[in-house]
């Protein structure tokens, strides 16, 4: 709502002030100040991945490895392959043994 006020209130400037521009530039100033404010109010909810969640889905682990070396995220890559690991070593395991 702020900052589209602003942007609306500096146009006004720019242009040349006429008693019709400053009734129109009021009524969207109205309008702006009617618009809901999206960058002030977030409902975002957090999402928590603990190790156990990640040592249950290895399909999300794999996701986050991929993105992380995307990313070059150096820590998250060396914590996620400790995990991943668990799941190479279960494979070998099943491998071996079946």
């Amino acid at each position: 709502m702020f900052s589209n006020t602003i942007a609306l209130e500096n146009q006004t400037l720019m242009e040349k002030n006429t008693p019709e521009k400053s009734i129109e530039s009021a009524t969207l100033i109205q309008q702006a100040n009617k618009l809901p404010e999206l960058a002030t109010h977030t409902n975002a909810q957090q999402l928590v991945i603990d190790d156990k969640l990640l040592k249950s889905d290895q399909n999300l682990t794999e996701q986050l490895l991929n993105q992380a070396i995307s990313a070059g995220n150096v820590a998250a890559i060396s914590h996620l392959l400790t995990i991943y690991q668990i799941f190479i070593q279960h494979t070998k395991w099943s491998a071996t043994s079946g």
